[in-house]
């Protein structure tokens, strides 16, 4: 006979309150050591209007039509004419020199051949800084990675684990087993000791678009990718 059941969790220990304050503080600071970059060659070229040093940071663009720029569609009978796209390449060039502009253009998200533009370590830096601005960046306390059964008196014949915000309460498993059939009279022990459990988690990032990322992953991977982008902007700016 088959059955299910939910296996469930109970946090006893709160996450660390400063968790969120030291990761908001990474995020802000790599979004920041960017645009001082571009910021310091621009200055260094010309004096900037007061507007101009505001409005100047480091560009993090997701769609090739944003970066290059795209011409006005024509109004048709249902829709109206929809305005140009700006070039943010061409806005751009009026601060850096050609081999900065370049390397800032390869940079992009929309240039990464090996993943969606969207998941490139320099968008998601921008996206999780725009969301750190209304709001903390909300690390999960715990986050479901790995659930292994080492051990059952029932056969176990499947077991569903996809990965889940460890909260007191949630479900982070479901199993079905084999059991077998008790008579009327008998009391089947359905409770305890039926399971050996082994489950891994870890402190990880929710992103605005819901996706889980690893706090520490996601941070080594950005600040090693804002690293190669400045040491390429150096040896240009020189």
């Amino acid at each position: 006979m088959l059955a299910s059941y939910e296996v469930t969790v109970r946090v006893t220990q709160a996450l660390p309150s400063e968790w969120s304050l030291i990761i908001g503080d990474i995020l802000t600071n790599l979004r920041a050591a960017l645009d001082h970059a571009l910021f310091s060659h621009a200055t260094s070229r010309r004096r900037l209007t007061e507007d101009e040093e505001k409005r100047l940071q480091y560009p993090i663009v997701t769609e090739r039509e944003n970066w290059f720029g795209a011409a006005a569609v024509p109004a048709t009978a249902t829709t109206p004419r929809q305005p140009r796209i700006e070039s943010k390449r061409d806005k751009l060039a009026l601060f850096v020199n050609t081999k900065v502009l370049d390397v800032i253009e390869k940079s992009q998200p929309f240039n990464n051949k090996r993943m969606p533009a969207q998941s490139d370590p320099l968008a998601v830096l921008n996206s999780l800084v725009n969301h750190d601005k209304h709001r903390e960046v909300r690390v999960v306390s715990w986050l479901n990675e790995e659930f292994t059964i080492r051990h059952s008196t029932w056969k176990v014949e499947e077991i569903s684990a996809p990965q889940t915000e460890i909260v007191d309460g949630a479900t982070i498993a479901r199993v079905t087993v084999r059991r077998g059939i008790s008579l009327p009279w008998q009391q089947a022990n359905l409770r305890g000791g039926q399971f050996d459990v082994l489950t891994g988690y870890g402190p990880s990032i929710k992103a605005p678009d819901g996706s889980y990322l690893s706090a520490r992953l996601a941070m080594n991977v950005m600040v090693k990718h804002v690293e190669r982008t400045l040491h390429k902007l150096k040896r240009a700016i020189s």
